[in-house]
């Protein structure tokens, strides 16, 4: 039995129907306040009639799952007979058949999964403010039903698929590794790959994009966002013939932006998204709208690992989240070294932590050195960028040129 996102298959569904829950400091369950989503993945085995649901709550502030909750609206002699045989007797369990039911009705913690030190807790408030509610327990009935019959009418293709033993859920199958940035040239080396007859359109937009990142973000939103553009001139026909080039390049940025926290002031680089579309001249209906429209055209969904920054990989949950053979979901952040080999060798997950770890402190350890260097000699301390993958294109080391 393997999950799967409800974003992977029907994502404007999950866009507009996923629930969150804004706690309040002094909160009776004692979490950390702020907001929490929470994310529907489904069985995506045709023959399965399982009706169950692994719900992902992912705290916004942290950036990271902070719950993995099961939850099974059928009764228990439902489950049992679905477990154990049609014939099942639900009042004859033996004690560990019974605790095998119980938690496919849940709600419960998925014990192989990533949890919190709050996870209990975040349960507890699942089930009293979500659970309870015949509103929200219809809503993913509901959505059960449309994944199941977009399943009959959808097979992943052959080369979507892994021959791992570890299948990987929550991003879009893309070249390269898991959230990985494409192999791609310096500056505007990249043109060459835009149609010919696009290539005028591109140099405008990518020169509007470029000026704005080395103004007030930096190489990583650039590339990520000039990666995106470079889709939109490919498309056939590219809707960049029409409307004004910059809002395109507006929205381009809005929906890098939006997909990597750009509004949560408690990032590095933030604004407000009025305050970028205002810096662009726009207005925040406007802007706002255009990014919506390309979010719908390439169905970019809440925590796309496509469009992941490579310095966000290691925070973003859906990156990291894989099922087992026998079916349950975990973390690979705390997997084994050697299942995290395996799942980075299958292209499955972006790099070992541990090794990301070590590079990371070497880079804090330079900078660290760099900063008292200045400070000695007097000189101005560089601008800081974040580091960028091997293969990641930079776009300011020669702007003098």
């Amino acid at each position: 039995m393997f999950f799967a996102s409800l974003f992977d298959y029907l994502p404007e569904l999950a866009a507009e129907g996923t629930s969150s829950i804004s706690v309040y400091p002094g909160n009776r369950y004692n979490i950390p306040p702020g907001d929490y989503a929470f994310f529907e993945m489904y069985c995506n085995e045709k023959d399965c009639d399982c009706r169950r649901v692994f719900l992902n709550v992912v705290s916004r502030a942290a950036e990271d799952v902070a719950a993995v909750i099961s939850y099974g609206w059928e009764s228990k002699e439902f489950y049992a007979k679905w477990y154990l045989g049609e014939q099942t007797d639900a009042a004859k369990l033996d004690d560990d058949d019974m605790r095998d039911v119980a938690s496919m009705k849940g709600p419960c913690l998925v014990t192989s999964s990533q949890q919190s030190e709050y996870a209990p807790a975040i349960m507890q408030m699942t089930a009293d403010l979500l659970l309870s509610e015949k509103s929200f327990v219809d809503k993913l009935k509901r959505h059960y039903k449309l994944f199941k019959a977009e399943l009959d009418g959808k097979t992943l293709k052959e080369d979507e698929q892994t021959s791992s033993p570890l299948l990987a859920h929550g991003g879009s199958p893309v070249s390269g590794k898991r959230g990985s940035p494409p192999d791609t040239g310096k500056g505007d080396a990249r043109s060459a790959n835009i149609p010919k007859a696009m290539r005028e359109i591109y140099e405008i937009v990518a020169s509007i994009i470029k000026d704005f990142c080395k103004e007030y973000l930096d190489d990583e939103y650039a590339a990520m966002s000039l990666r995106l553009l470079e889709k939109l001139c490919r498309k056939r026909p590219s809707p960049l013939t029409t409307g004004k080039l910059n809002t395109w390049a507006c929205g381009i940025v809005y929906v890098i932006g939006s997909n990597n926290f750009l509004f949560d002031k408690t990032q590095p680089y933030h604004m407000r998204a009025l305050e970028l579309a205002e810096r662009f001249g726009l207005s925040g209906n406007t802007a706002g709208n255009k990014a919506r429209d390309i979010r719908k055209m390439f169905r970019i969904k809440t925590f796309d690992t496509e469009w992941t920054l490579p310095s966000k990989l290691g925070s973003n949950p859906l990156v990291w989240l894989f099922e087992t053979s026998s079916g349950f979901l975990m973390d690979a952040r705390y997997a084994s070294r050697d299942v995290q080999e395996k799942l980075f060798n299958a292209g499955l997950i972006p790099f070992i932590p541990d090794d990301r770890k070590a590079v990371e402190e070497q880079n804090t350890e330079e900078a660290s050195a760099e900063t008292e260097e200045s400070q000695k000699s007097g000189r101005p301390e560089k601008k800081k960028q974040n580091t960028p993958l091997e293969g990641q294109t930079t776009f300011f080391e020669d702007s003098s040129e």
